[in-house]
């Protein structure tokens, strides 16, 4: 109980100390950008892709870019900051067949800087916020666009790399958890046939595959996400 006490105390005088901050202390602001790739994985969409044989290539990793701008709190080691990101896969196509996916999140962040000297930073950082995906699938005979929205989380740490006061570069590794489980279809032409899971596709309604049965199609923005970015504070 003792050790737990000693340990609080330190975190408290981490949190209100000014003895830590650099070039982007307390009551600073700090503008910067991240890139990197995230695994989440589109399940769903790769069926379609085998259905038809296509000899399109299947979604794996996908490519994410963001930018940021940070408030770090007066007299504290907390600061607050608003995320939004472009999330992109590169178009697969195959014979007389095409499928793309992509989309952006919006995220209010919270982070933490847990340690900090004249040349680097570590902190923690945690978001709620909303995420948007749009994909396109076009097969023969038939296209539809389709896209859906929801709210998702993300968590992580990161480290902050200071040569130069207010010049940082930027590593951060985390996780995010946004999951589609229902698109509407924006628009749609012709007709799927032969060997295509597409089983409703009309433009309004949901988009639907069959798959045991007939159910909604599923992507995700969920993933364990790679970063490397610049963090400039004034």
């Amino acid at each position: 109980m003792k050790h737990l006490r000693y340990l609080i105390a330190l975190i408290a005088l981490l949190a209100v100390s000014n003895a830590w901050a650099v070039g982007g202390g307390s009551g600073s602001w700090s503008i910067g950008g991240n890139i990197g790739f995230i695994n989440s994985d589109q399940e769903d969409m790769n069926k379609v892709i085998d259905a038809v044989a296509s000899g399109a290539s299947k979604f794996g990793n996908a490519w994410e870019g963001n930018a940021q701008i940070t408030r770090r709190l007066s007299g504290s080691s907390i600061a607050i900051g608003l995320r939004p990101s472009y999330y992109y896969y590169k178009e697969e196509s195959g014979t007389d067949a095409k499928y793309n996916l992509g989309g952006f999140t919006i995220f209010p962040m919270l982070k933490w800087y847990m340690l900090e000297d004249k040349s680097i930073k570590f902190y923690s950082q945690f978001g709620i916020g909303y995420g948007h995906m749009s994909g396109e699938i076009e097969e023969t005979g038939g296209n539809v666009k389709f896209s859906g929205s929801n709210i998702g989380y993300m968590l992580g740490l990161g480290a902050e790399f200071c040569i130069v006061p207010g010049h940082c570069i930027n590593v951060e590794g985390g996780a995010r958890f946004l999951s589609f489980n229902r698109f509407i279809v924006d628009s749609t032409s012709g007709f799927f046939t032969g060997d295509s899971i597409i089983t409703q596709a009309d433009k309004g309604k949901e988009f639907e595959i069959e798959d045991d049965g007939e159910r909604d199609f599923a992507a995700s923005m969920s993933g364990i996400l790679a970063m490397l970015g610049y963090t400039f504070y004034f």
